[in-house]
C-alpha cells in the first residue's frame, strides 16, 4: 500500500535485491514497479520474476561485460527489456559517495 500510494503522490520507491523472488517481493509491490535494472545474467525464472510486466518473447542475452544489465522502463513505452551499460563508480569514503550522489541529484533551482 505504501508503494502504491507513494507512486500516486509522485514519490518513487527504489527496491534492490540480489534474489528477486515471490518470497521477498510480494505481488502487490511487483505490480507497482515501473522500471527495472537487472545486473548479471539472470536465469529464465529470474527474468520472468523481474520483468513480469513485459511480453518476454525476445529477451536479449547479456555478454557478461562489466556494467551490462537488462533495463525496462514502463514510461518509455517499452514492451521488452533492453541491454544497457551502467557506469561503474569506485568509491572508498563516505565523502566520495556524497560527491557522486550530489552530482546525480537534480538541482531544485533548475525545475521549470
Amino acid at each position: 500500500m505504501v508503494a502504491r500510494k507513494g507512486r500516486q503522490a509522485g514519490c518513487h520507491l527504489i527496491l534492490s535485491t540480489q534474489d528477486p523472488n515471490a518470497e521477498n517481493i510480494p505481488v502487490e509491490i511487483r505490480n507497482q514497479i515501473s522500471s527495472v535494472v537487472y545486473l548479471g545474467n539472470p536465469s529464465i525464472d529470474r527474468v520472468k520474476m523481474a520483468f513480469s510486466m513485459c511480453e518476454l518473447e525476445n529477451v536479449p542475452t547479456l555478454s557478461g561485460r562489466k556494467g551490462e544489465a537488462l533495463f525496462f522502463a514502463d514510461g518509455l513505452k517499452m514492451i521488452e527489456p533492453e541491454v544497457t551499460i551502467l557506469p561503474f563508480v569506485r568509491i572508498k569514503t563516505k565523502q566520495e559517495f556524497r560527491n557522486v550522489i550530489n552530482n546525480i541529484k537534480p538541482d531544485p533551482n533548475n525545475f521549470i
